[in-house]
């Protein structure tokens, strides 16, 4: 009866195991789109002085994200910069320069274009992007704060 009992605990054991390892690929799976969106600091050398500061966007799946919110400071004094939104944000690499007048400038794709990046992702220049929120392809709302990814509640 002992050895019954014993083959019937390793059985449950085992899809215990199996139960929780579906649980974690679920979850890999689920954050796996939001983990490829990625926003930090950028300059634009080429450009003159309204718009040589710019933020790099880079979504490295292969579906768009939404509602895109990019929120950013100056490096010198952390004053906070206006808000970048975006209502979509396609796979690829971005950058979108400052603007005198409306702030930020237009989504340019990196792949088209030649223009010098340099990235600001040491020093002061990583602390340019605090935060980037967006929606991903499923519907589920995201935020990145530093190296932190959270899910966030719908409608938040």
């Amino acid at each position: 009866m002992e050895g019954k009992r014993s083959a019937l605990q390793v059985q449950q054991d085992q899809n215990e195991r199996e139960k929780e390892e579906q649980r974690l690929d679920m979850v890999r799976r689920r954050r796996e789109q939001a983990s490829l969106v990625v926003a930090f600091g950028a300059k634009l050398p080429e450009r003159g002085d309204d718009e040589v500061w710019s933020l790099f966007l880079y979504n490295g799946a292969e579906r768009p994200v939404f509602d895109v919110v990019v929120e950013s400071q100056h490096l010198k004094g952390g004053a906070k910069n206006y808000k970048l939104e975006l209502g979509i944000l396609p796979p690829g690499t971005y950058v979108v320069p400052s603007h005198p007048k409306y702030h930020w400038g237009s989504l340019i794709n990196l792949d088209h274009t030649d223009e010098r990046v340099e990235y600001l992702v040491k020093g002061e220049g990583m602390k340019m992007v605090t935060s980037i929120s967006f929606v991903d392809a499923e519907g589920t709302h995201w935020i990145k704060e530093g190296r932190e990814l959270r899910e966030l509640p719908a409608g938040e």
